[in-house]
């Protein structure tokens, strides 16, 4: 039963970035909204939403609400000095393969069910060609937006956050502690 729940989490998510991303932001676009709001709205809220969803499972397989607690169940562990060193090794592998992978990406783009949507700039749309430095960010100019940086980072931080306790932090222990709830 937990693997069906991951599923129907997991599922659910996906399909609402992907409909929002495929046919939710081109909706907007033809409303009026910028392309910076209606894409990122259809791509944070259905993760922003983990949040909430990883509080209201906590709650119902009958923690206390106490900060050790939560500490504890969702995996909020100090890195040890191990850890750094697989942190640092994944943000190299990330940075190098990524660059190996791109001709890859490039391929796959080309196929209709895999393309990504037209609107996608660079480097979202392996199709086309990020300008360096870049001058703008979802058609919004760059030079002298500092409140793009100011909106952006919290709520993509807030994002990545929600998306890792609810993958990391619950799911990840989730198998003993369903079955207090009889989903186990």
């Amino acid at each position: 039963m937990l693997i069906l729940l991951r599923l129907l989490v997991f599922g659910i998510t996906g399909c609402l970035v992907y409909c929002g991303v495929y046919y939710g932001t081109p909706l907007l676009i033809k409303k009026g909204v910028p392309l910076i709001y209606a894409f990122w709205f259809f791509l944070w809220f259905p993760v922003m939403s983990l949040f909430p969803l990883s509080l209201i499972l906590y709650h119902l397989e009958g923690n206390v609400w106490t900060w050790k607690n939560i500490l504890e169940r969702f995996c909020f562990n100090p890195l040890t000095e191990n850890d750094w060193y697989w942190v640092v090794g994944a943000i190299f592998f990330t940075i190098i393969f990524d660059q190996f992978l791109e001709p890859l990406g490039k391929f796959f783009a080309k196929f209709p069910i895999l393309a990504p949507p037209s609107y996608l700039p660079a480097p979202f749309n392996p199709l086309k060609r990020m300008e360096l430095p870049p001058s703008e960010f979802f058609g919004v100019s760059l030079y002298g937006n500092w409140k793009m940086i100011i909106l952006f980072i919290p709520l993509h931080l807030f994002a990545m956050f929600s998306e890792e306790l609810m993958w990391r932090g619950f799911f990840f222990l989730s198998s003993k502690k369903f079955s207090v709830i009889g989903l186990g």
